[in-house]
């Protein structure tokens, strides 16, 4: 059995008024929806108020825009196995004492690793493994559940995790965004030491090389060289690695995700710069980690996002969220297994171009604008490309955990066999007059 570590504390967050009775412990059962995105339901466990369930719907959302015209069969079902796999392997101890030999043979500059593998912080990965918010699954009723369990059975397991704290941001006159909120309520909270799990505003992106599509490019047009400032020695160059993995930050409670410098990012996170460097340093860790763990696979992995929470209590970070193909940039062959080749697919449509004007003219309200200024919205998908992005989520899951989870559900192929039809119909587009 492989060791696992998640923040198993008391939280106020959603939470009744502790009772001075002694608890009676209910049978399982999903409690109340407290949060609907576009593409995840978040419940509470009536049996365990430390507790939330994600459940991962089929929908999918690009640029933004929430909910898309299209469903893909299996997506959440995949998403629910990955999340939760990722955690209990970044849990484990072992699994990290083995990363230093997984990436020998990595393109990174080996005196940087060498001296990442020398650090305080790695040495407690190697022993204690990642802190994580992770609890394993539950089913539709609540109780909880193995994989094994859920597959044998057709059942859909649904992710459970600790329940971390938000403060969202307040919205100024000038429409600026006001973390003031947060950064105090974590000052009090490290002040006192109660022990609290608080959610970082931030999405820590990761990259291992400027793909086509990256969104570093267009800022090292505009800052040449800005790519010093993300400690690389060179300027980048499509489609090639970097000597070391970098680390940018983005707005994670905004209706956009805004660029940040690491500047601002340190000061919205309300961390100190020493705390703020451990977790930066963890965000790379995890990077590597996840590398070589798709690597492994032949799965290229150039880029990807991480969020966390900080244990005000332990004074550590917390991975929280999830780990899957829409959060991470991933190649077979060159070909695209996340939700980046959907990116594309769109990515020459009228309704971006929109999108994109939307989100200048009217940065709160873009998504009206969009739809009813510009009078533009997303087209469904071709049928075609529809029926291959129904079998990446499942296929990318079978092929990168080794088992059929997917099995009976239908005809899954092979993921290599699915990169050369994904890349068929690519090509059949390119070559259409």
């Amino acid at each position: 059995m492989t060791s696992t570590r998640h923040p198993d504390q008391p939280s106020p967050f959603l939470n009744p008024s502790p009772s001075p009775f002694p608890a009676i412990r209910p049978k399982p059962s999903l409690g109340a929806l407290v949060y609907e995105g576009s593409v995840k339901r978040i419940y509470t466990l009536a049996h365990d108020p430390d507790a939330l369930v994600f459940e991962f719907s089929d929908q999918y959302s690009v640029f933004d825009w929430g909910h898309m015209p299209d469903e893909l069969a299996n997506k959440g079902h995949s998403l629910s196995i990955m999340g939760g796999l990722f955690f209990e392997q970044l849990g484990n101890a072992a699994q990290w004492r083995q990363l230093p030999d997984r990436l020998k043979n990595s393109p990174f500059d080996p005196l940087w690793l060498d001296a990442l593998w020398n650090t305080a912080l790695f040495r407690q990965l190697c022993q204690q493994g990642l802190a994580h918010h992770g609890r394993g699954w539950v089913g539709p009723d609540g109780g909880d559940l193995t994989l094994d369990v859920a597959t044998h059975a057709g059942i859909k397991p649904l992710m459970k995790v600790t329940r971390a704290e938000v403060t969202p941001p307040t919205v100024t006159v000038d429409g600026q965004y006001d973390y003031t909120g947060h950064t105090q309520r974590m000052a009090v909270a490290l002040q006192t030491q109660r022990r609290q799990l608080l959610f970082i505003p931030l999405e820590v992106v990761f990259r291992f090389g400027m793909p086509v599509g990256s969104s570093l490019a267009s800022r090292l047009i505009q800052q040449p060289d800005y790519y010093k400032t993300l400690g690389l020695s060179r300027e980048p160059m499509a489609n090639q690695w970097f000597e070391r993995p970098v680390v940018e930050y983005f707005s994670k409670l905004e209706p956009s995700d805004r660029w940040l410098s690491t500047k601002e990012a340190a000061h919205i996170s309300g961390l100190s710069l020493a705390a703020f460097g451990t977790l930066e340093r963890t965000a790379l860790l995890v990077a590597l980690f996840l590398y070589a763990s798709f690597g492994q696979r032949a799965l290229a992995l150039w880029d990807g996002k991480v969020e966390f929470a900080w244990h005000t209590e332990r004074n550590e970070p917390v991975l929280v969220d999830s780990i899957g193909p829409d959060e991470l940039r991933l190649l077979y062959n060159g070909v695209h297994m996340s939700k980046e080749i959907i990116r594309q697919y769109y990515g020459s449509s009228p309704w971006l171009a929109a999108v994109k004007e939307a989100k200048s003219a009217s940065p709160q309200q873009w998504k009206r604008y969009c739809s009813n200024t510009l009078g533009q919205a997303p087209d469904p998908m071709d049928p075609e490309f529809k029926g291959l992005m129904d079998q990446m989520y499942p296929s990318l899951v079978n092929y990168w955990a080794g088992s059929a989870f997917f099995g009976s559900i239908g005809e899954i192929p092979p993921l290599p066999q699915l990169a050369d039809e994904i890349q068929a119909y690519l090509d059949k587009q390119a070559n259409d007059p």
